[in-house]
Parts: structure tokens; sequence; C-alpha cells
């Protein structure tokens, strides 16, 4: 493993190139770095700098990047693994892609390799919680594992080790395994032990399963007031899948009260947030009613262009029909708006 830091400014830039694997076969393959295969080296690097927005709020945090490193010494097919948010993570982007490296060599030849690179954003004489971040990354980086065949058991292991840390989001993922089985063997009582106490630290993940329990009477007593409160605290901490579940319930009246302004309310949570199912609804739920006044056409056509770009398959006729019902200066005002729409 090669580890490379560099301070300067608000942050640290941190190369990481794990065990030898040729990734795939092509004209250019892709190898990890071992068993004959050298590491690249830093030539030449820029810093990143803060956006405007995280140095208002005073954001710390380190934001990790999965990469290749080609045989020419660029980064390319560069994805954000464990983002912060506040504009850092594009600003860690642009960054790496000026870099330039001596690249890693085999049998004498320049070849490509995966490396990681983590960009850690840090304000000077203000408390940072370094573990609290390392889990994160880790975690993130995790995540990211279980889509890699030989990286999955490491990353299963990695869970399994920060949900003994008592890491919130650990503890819930390992315990909703623990409930089905599959990636770990089945242990109902002890999963949801696990789900109970990452929900206790407000953990949005662990909020919605639970709450779903509660709502459905699975493997615990059918209890729709504690469901559905938990269903709200988990919407409140963020979780898509509780405003989308609570929002459809609300617009049909399923278990609540039909309420179109609370379901808009619960869609509009999500659909800023890029949820094509929620910006589908929220955009029907804004189309006006016939015979009546009420109805936002405008909006109601950009969240459905919006679902349409998102693959819904059900936005495309409706926000096509809904066009042809616009003027000119309507459809420009939707052009505008589409972006203003979602929240970074």
């Amino acid at each position: 493993m090669l580890r490379y830091f560099r301070s300067a400014g608000h942050s640290r830039l941190l190369l990481c190139l794990t065990s030898a694997i040729l990734l795939c076969a092509a004209d250019d393959p892709v190898y990890r770095v071992g068993s004959g295969v050298s590491m690249p080296r830093v030539l030449r690097k820029k810093d990143p700098i803060y956006s405007k927005e995280a140095e208002r709020e005073r954001i710390q945090g380190t934001a990790l990047y999965s990469l290749v490193v080609d045989r020419s010494g660029r980064a390319r097919d560069i994805e954000l693994i464990s983002p912060i948010g506040y504009g850092l993570d594009e600003k860690g982007l642009d960054a790496i892609g000026q870099w330039v490296f001596a690249p890693a060599m085999k049998d004498g030849s320049p070849v490509s390799v995966r490396a990681q690179i983590e960009v850690n954003f840090r304000f000077p004489g203000i408390a940072f919680d370094a573990k609290a971040e390392e889990q994160r990354t880790s975690y993130n980086s995790a995540i990211h594992g279980l889509q890699i065949p030989d990286r999955k058991s490491r990353a299963v292991e990695t869970i399994g080790k920060l949900a003994a840390q008592k890491y919130p989001p650990a503890m819930a993922l390992l315990g909703q395994w623990m409930l089905k089985g599959g990636e770990v063997p089945q242990d109902r009582t002890q999963g949801l032990d696990l789900i109970r106490r990452a929900a206790r630290n407000d953990e949005r993940s662990a909020l919605f399963t639970l709450g779903m329990l509660y709502v459905k009477g699975d493997g615990i007593p059918l209890d729709l007031n504690e469901g559905f409160r938990l269903l709200r605290d988990a919407s409140m901490y963020g979780s898509a899948a509780a405003q989308f579940y609570l929002g459809s319930k609300y617009e049909i009246g399923d278990g609540l009260p039909v309420d179109s302004e609370r379901a808009k309310y619960c869609f509009r949570l999500c659909a800023a947030r890029g949820v094509g199912p929620c910006q589908f609804h929220l955009g029907k739920l804004l189309m006006p009613v016939p015979g009546e006044k009420k109805g936002d056409l405008v909006q109601a056509a950009a969240w459905l262009e919006l679902a349409s770009g998102n693959a819904v398959k059900e936005a495309e006729p409706l926000a096509k029909s809904l066009g042809e019902r616009l003027s000119d200066e309507e459809l420009r005002m939707v052009a505008k708006l589409k972006p203003q729409l979602l929240r970074p």
C-alpha cells in the first residue's frame, strides 16, 4: 500500500493503491499495485480549494474517490464514493483531474492502475472528530466495495467491524442483513436489536426499517402509531424511502388521512434530491384538477420532465402532453426552473 500525504492550506491528499488484481481484459487493462505492478508516482498536483458555501459554514470532512491512473499518467474514470456536500466534492474532483503521474509499470511498460484518493478539508483551529470521519469514509468505501465481486467479502467484514464499534449506519445495515439472511447468517433477534440501537441514535435507515416493521407487524406487534412516528422521524433525518412512503400514504389515504399538501411536502423532500418516483408523484399532484383552478402547470411540467429524465416511464407521456399545453414563454420558464428545483 502506498500512502501519499500532502498538507497545504485547508486540504490533505492521500492516495491508496492496494492488492494486485487484473480488473479487465482490453487494450488498456487496469491493474492494482503489487505482484509485479509498481505504484504510480505523483509528478504534479493541484490542491483543492474551499467552496464559498463550505467556507461560510466551516464544513470539514473527507471526500473519497475511486479512479484509474492510466498509462499516460492521467487520472480518469473518477467516481465519488464518499461525498461531503457544500460544493466540496466538485472542488476535489477538479483538483484530482489536474494531477499528473509517472504511470505504474509492469514488465518494463506503463500500465493503468485502480486507485482511491481521499481529499480532506480542514479548518485550522477548529475541532475535528477524526475517528467519526474515518468511520464514515470506511463505511462508504465498504458500500462501494459491495458492488465489486473481489471486494465484497472484505466490505462485509468492514461493515461488521464498524457495527462492533457502534457506528450507527453499519449497525443498521448489519441488522437489516441479519433480518433477511444472505450477506450474513440470519438472526432476527440480534438484527432487530442492532436496528433498535441504531434508531436510538437517529440513524435514518434504521428508523425507516423499524417503522416499517411496526406498520406491517412483521416480527413485532402491529403498531401503526409507533410505526408512522418512526417513519416521520426517518423522513426528518433524510430517508428518501420514508419520504416517498409517507407521501404515497398521504396521497391515497392508506393508513393516514388523505392530505395532498402533506403528500406534496413529503414528495418535495425526496424529489429535490433527484429521486425520480418522488418527482413523478409531485408533478402529478401539482397538475390542475379538472374543474378546479388549483395547480401549477409550469412547476408540474418541470418535475415531470425531471422524472422522465430519471427513467420514470410513466412521466414521459404526461410531460409531453403538458408541454403541448404550455406557451413558449412557459416552456422557457420550465427549462429555467428545473435546475433550481434540485438540491445539491
